[in-house]
Formats: structure tokens, C-alpha cells, sequence
């Protein structure tokens, strides 16, 4: 069985480019919705210390925050066109730094409990507060990979079988 014509070149090299860009495709889609499967798999998101997560943010992304402290005199907003961003930075002292006037009365002094997906946006690191891990985005990767991987097998192995069949 020769090589080359196993995947397709004698239909001409864009057949056979065909089939390897189709392999390499799903083979890389299939690679990166496999890293995040375990992630999306989780059933209830990790607890965390606000304090040990602000130190070290590596671990799970799904993330339920304990005894987080809101700095909301720090906070900045961010409005693109069809959505407005809210950036509030966490502290974890006993004392929060000092709000404006304006603010005191939406400042709560007790401790809060987020939950949301963390991820890193512009070098920065962003917990996005109720949103969930990307199910869907990994299950639609990994179904679009099987399928590419399957196609460019299934090429091959009618290639195999004609040329089998042939040489009888």
C-alpha cells in the first residue's frame, strides 16, 4: 500500500492535500475542546479562600469565591456598543480602602460569595460573576473534531478498499 495513494494523490495532490489539512484540522479542534473538557465537565464550581485565590489564580476557572471584599470606589466601567462591563477590583484587608461620598451607601461592609468563570482578558485577570464554563463551546468543538477525523479516516479507508480491490 503505497502512501501517496492512500491519501488521495492519484486523484491529483488536492485530494491528498485535502485529506491531510481535514486530519490536522480535527486533530487540532479535537486537541483544544479536549483541554477544556475538564473544566466544562465540573458539576458545582471549585470554593476558594477569596485571599488564596487572589494569590494564586491557578486551578479551576469555575470558581466560588468566599470572604471577597468589593472595592467599589476603584471600580471602572467599560461600554462598548451593545454591552457595558462593570470592573470592580477584589480586596482582602480588614479595612477597605476609603470609598467617595457618593458611594458609602452601596458598599457592604460584609464579606461576599461570587461565583463565576475566571479567565485572563488584556493581560488581567477577570472573574465574570454568574457566568458558567463553556459547555457547549467544547462539545460543539468536539463534535466538529470527530467529524473531521472521521471523514479524512473514512477517505483513507475507501482509498484502501478500492486499491485493494483492484490488485485482486
Amino acid at each position: 500500500m503505497n502512501l501517496k495513494r492512500l491519501l488521495g494523490a492519484e486523484h491529483g495532490w488536492g485530494a491528498a492535500m485535502g485529506t491531510v489539512l481535514l486530519l490536522g484540522a480535527g486533530l487540532f479542534i479535537l486537541l483544544l475542546s479536549v483541554g477544556e473538557l475538564q473544566e466544562a465537565s465540573r458539576l458545582k464550581p471549585e470554593e476558594r479562600g477569596c485571599a488564596a485565590w487572589l494569590a494564586d489564580p491557578s486551578g479551576a476557572k469555575w470558581v466560588t469565591l468566599v470572604g471577597c471584599k468589593l472595592d467599589v470606589s476603584n471600580a471602572t466601567v467599560r461600554t462598548t456598543r451593545d454591552l457595558t462591563e462593570h470592573f470592580i477590583p477584589l480586596f482582602t484587608g480588614d479595612v477597605p480602602p476609603t470609598p467617595p461620598r457618593a458611594v458609602v451607601l452601596t458598599l457592604e461592609p460584609e464579606p461576599k460569595t461570587l461565583t463565576g468563570y475566571a479567565e485572563k482578558v488584556d493581560g488581567q485577570l477577570v472573574l465574570q460573576h454568574g457566568k458558567p464554563p463553556p459547555r457547549l463551546n467544547v462539545l460543539l468543538g468536539l463534535v466538529m473534531g470527530l467529524v473531521a477525523v472521521a471523514l479524512a479516516v473514512r477517505s483513507m479507508f475507501l482509498r484502501y478498499l478500492i486499491d485493494r480491490d483492484s490488485a485482486l
